[in-house]
């Protein structure tokens, strides 16, 4: 009787990430070969920005991807359920300047090279394609310093503290996510880029450890979900919408996360996982 040989399916992420990753990698490879060509320093420097962005955060957190085990119902709940939440929450701004606190802008150096930028382009960017390179670089950067974290107090046992840890997690992530988006002129806008990663290093690695939301995981997807939300607002919903439906390749993108938000609200509601 011939004996039965296990077979090992390469695995790299999840199926939503690798959703995600794909439309980014397809966008910022048209950038790069449109600008080339045309010597659009806008288009180049762009792709280059956020292709590093992309491409580090990979390689650092590729063996957390591997074992990850959410489905694609999990991982689209946690998109759809932090989106809408996040963008109810820009809303309350136009009851109260104070909630506006909760409003970061887009990437700082993106706002002087924009106009040489194609405008359809430029939105995909900065509404799609940013809030996932940008949360894939900042998540690899957390398990990067609890990583080294954990290495140095095999040594220097006050590393392996927690609260530590978290602190020094928070700290960085804050201060590196705020610099990247603002100049340190434009104190609220860098408080509230500091606010938002902080609230996102909390949610996602502050459940994981304590288990912060009963009966809900939270995943990546769902910081994704609130940076996409943060910049459509930015943005301007219609504006995106109507952008988006003068391209082919934006009208796929309404088909993509229609589903992706069909697929979520259903999970939600009825607990499919």
């Amino acid at each position: 009787m011939a004996r039965k040989t296990k077979t090992t399916i390469f695995k790299f992420a999840p199926p939503f990430y690798i959703i995600l990753i794909a439309i980014a990698i397809i966008g910022l490879a048209y950038m790069m070969l449109t600008g080339v060509p045309t010597n659009n320093i806008g288009l180049i420097a762009v792709s280059l920005i956020f292709g590093f962005l992309l491409i580090m955060g990979l390689l650092v957190s590729s063996n957390r991807f591997k074992v990850m085990e959410e489905t694609l119902s999990e991982s689209a709940q946690g998109f759809t359920l932090l989106f809408l939440i996040w963008f109810a929450l820009l809303q309350l701004k136009n009851i109260s300047s104070y909630f506006n606190i909760f409003s970061f802008p887009t990437q700082s150096t993106l706002a002087t090279i924009q106009e040489s930028i194609p405008p359809f382009w430029g939105m995909i960017n900065t509404v799609f394609m940013a809030p996932t390179n940008e949360e894939i670089f900042w998540f690899a950067l957390a398990i990067l310093i609890f990583g080294v974290m954990n290495k140095i107090g095999k040594e220097i046992k006050i590393f392996k503290n927690l609260i530590l840890q978290f602190i020094v997690v928070l700290v960085i992530g804050m201060v590196t996510f705020a610099s990247f988006h603002t100049s340190q002129e434009s104190l609220m806008f860098y408080l509230s880029a500091m606010i938002f990663r902080g609230l996102m290093i909390v949610l996602l690695f502050g459940d994981k450890k304590y288990d912060l939301i009963p009966k809900f995981t939270m995943t990546l997807s769902g910081l994704i979900g609130a940076h996409m939300a943060n910049n459509i607002v930015a943005y301007g919903f219609m504006n995106t919408f109507n952008m988006l439906m003068t391209n082919m390749f934006g009208m796929i993108l309404i088909v993509i996360f229609a589903s992706i938000f069909a697929y979520g609200i259903r999970g939600l509601l009825f607990g499919k996982r």
